[in-house]
């Protein structure tokens, strides 16, 4: 099995955040909505924190991923900076887990971008760490379209707006309008 690239449909999400982080108009069905989110973040934190290696565990990574839009930000950068810290300090990591966390840290780029963090939350959230990860990652056929996915993001964060056009045009020009239709604008 693999991970998918920034499969989270990451609107659905962004509006069940905003539900649940919203102070107006709270019905009993966005309460309850926002109850189940917090119930579902601590099991997802002690399924991540206990035993289990979720680092190398394909379907946990795989949880990971998908799940990311509920977690707490702070939270949700602790895991992700556990994670490249390993990554950096394992010089004997296969290509096949090198694009495990690439697809990691790609959804999590996504995930920051959409949450509209601020400069300053970009550095204490890893993002810049992130995308020089992916940058420097080896430099094989397998990698190039998550190098292109981090120079995008980068171009966002950064608020490059034309640039960001640039490289999305550029990657639907050689045929990979499926890759970028779940890339946010």
């Amino acid at each position: 099995r693999q991970l998918m690239p920034l499969t989270t449909n990451i609107a659905e999400s962004s509006n069940i955040t905003q539900q649940r982080n919203s102070s107006s108009n709270i019905s009993l069905h966005n309460l309850t909505v926002a109850l189940n989110l917090t119930i579902q973040e601590k099991d997802l934190f002690i399924e991540f924190n206990e035993g289990q290696n979720w680092m190398t565990n394909p379907e946990l990574l795989r949880l990971f991923t998908n799940t990311m839009p509920l977690w707490e930000q702070d939270t949700l950068a602790f895991f992700i900076n556990r994670l490249l810290n390993e990554m950096k300090s394992n010089k004997n990591i296969s290509e096949l887990e090198q694009e495990r966390y690439l697809r990691v840290f790609e959804n999590y780029l996504a995930v920051c971008y959409n949450r509209k963090l601020s400069k300053k939350s970009l550095q204490l959230m890893h993002v810049p760490k992130i995308i020089d990860y992916i940058m420097e990652s080896k430099p094989t056929i397998h990698f190039l379209l998550y190098k292109i996915a981090a120079l995008y993001l980068k171009n966002l964060f950064l608020n490059n707006k034309e640039e960001a056009q640039k490289i999305r045009n550029e990657v639907q020009k050689y045929g990979y309008q499926d890759l970028i239709k779940t890339w946010p604008k």
